[in-house]
């Protein structure tokens, strides 16, 4: 009996001792999550950057407003700037990216979102990727991959979308 309780208490001895090792090797062969890229410096912004606070792995839930930059011909959108073509849509998009990359801030976003944004709801709504009004695929993918505070572009069926994750 004694040598079976010892034989037990080997077991699981070497089963935690085995068990912190294998945890040890994990840690330290694991990397840490990726660093989102960083805004290049004022005047490198040429064009898009889709790798701009994009992040390898996607969250399973996110907080995110927008702006809504339509072209004339869309149907349920209401342009700010009647008979805007989708070129200069894209370029505009683009022109409020770098703006904001230049001042990250919430006062600078919400400017941008009062001054730009043709969704004909709040300028200012912030959306979430569960439990809110339904959107896209594309929007999901989008928002779920991109870091806390930056924002990206995404097209959709009513236009070009800046989406800026909230949380």
């Amino acid at each position: 009996m004694a040598s079976r309780q010892s034989s037990i208490r080997t077991l699981l001895i070497g089963l935690v001792v085995f068990a912190a090792v294998v945890g040890l090797v994990v840690l330290l062969t694991s990397s840490p999550p990726a660093a989102p890229k960083q805004a290049p410096e004022e005047g490198n912004l040429d064009r898009y950057d889709d790798s701009i606070g994009r992040m390898a792995n996607p969250v399973s839930y996110a907080e995110f407003s927008h702006v809504q930059i339509g072209w004339e011909g869309l149907a349920g959108v209401n342009i700010k700037q009647p008979g805007r073509t989708k070129a200069e849509a894209h370029e505009l998009v683009v022109e409020i990216w770098r703006r904001y990359l230049k001042d990250r801030t919430e006062s600078n976003w919400r400017t941008l979102q009062a001054q730009y944004n043709d969704d004909s709801a709040d300028p200012h709504f912030r959306y979430q990727t569960e439990g809110g009004p339904p959107i896209g695929a594309v929007m999901q993918q989008c928002v779920k991959t991109t870091s806390i505070g930056y924002a990206r572009i995404v097209e959709t069926p009513y236009g070009f979308h800046l989406m800026r994750r909230e949380k």
